[in-house]
């Protein structure tokens, strides 16, 4: 009997890991598919473009690394409950270590259920920069969603802070977005505070690339309108003199 509830164990084993691995094989293909950029606009539920100019530069979500940990954790809380299940193998009769198998595998679906919500929540939350403005989307739990949304040329000022041994190992941080007379951007309503992207310093140089584009674009723009003002001054004050 006990080598019975051995290979059992075995076999659960590779069940779960094959089960585990397959939802995360599905899930990064999605992620990857999801991320071509402009195909975002026509995914249902998310913003759609302003104008027909606005342009997706870069998508960025948590780094995968956070996933990655986050599995990690599941796994020991696994591999607790397996090594339990091997102990009670010997010390237990038949009657309890089928109520221990029901609330083993019971557990094992717990764990894939949440997995697969944390993965959904981290799948469905994302910034979004284009040339015209920043989206910072929140999912929570399936039904729940918040998105905020800042003007590229009200950005004013963007840096970034790693906190701790393995945001440096892994270099991932908070990149923080500043407007004009807003020192506190997590308030979400004069900046935005992107969390625990990967490659923070890399993000910082494209936000600050983004907003000098965009100022200089508006200084073009108005020096245009002002050369063609002052030009028609001039063609209306010729005129009055020639009369």
């Amino acid at each position: 009997m006990q080598n019975i509830y051995i290979d059992q164990g075995k076999i659960v084993l590779i069940t779960y890991f094959d089960k585990i691995f397959r939802i995360i094989s599905t899930l990064t293909v999605a992620l990857s598919t999801f991320q071509n950029d402009q195909s975002i606009w026509d995914t249902k539920g998310l913003p759609k473009p302003i104008q027909e100019n606005e342009n997706i530069i870069f998508v960025v979500r948590e780094d995968l690394v956070l996933v990655m940990f986050k599995f990690l954790q599941l796994l020991i809380v696994f591999l607790g409950l397996l090594l339990v299940r091997t102990i009670l193998v010997g010390f237990v009769d038949t009657f309890w270590m089928a109520l221990y198998d029901l609330f083993f595998f019971s557990m094992n679906a717990l764990l894939i259920l949440y997995f697969t919500l944390y993965f959904h929540n981290y799948y469905l939350s994302m910034q979004i920069v284009t040339n015209l403005r920043v989206i910072d989307i929140e999912q929570n739990g399936l039904f729940t969603r918040k998105s905020n949304q800042l003007a590229v040329k009200n950005i004013e000022n963007v840096t970034y802070k790693q906190n701790g041994l393995l945001a440096s190992i892994f270099n991932y941080g908070d990149v923080i977005i500043e407007t004009a007379g807003e020192h506190d951007p997590s308030k979400q309503d004069g900046g935005f505070i992107f969390n625990n992207v990967p490659k923070p310093a890399e993000i910082v140089e494209k936000l600050k690339t983004i907003s000098l584009n965009d100022r200089i674009l508006f200084a073009n723009i108005s020096a245009g309108i002002n050369a063609q003002a002052m030009k028609e001054i001039i063609n209306r004050r010729l005129t009055n003199n020639n009369d």
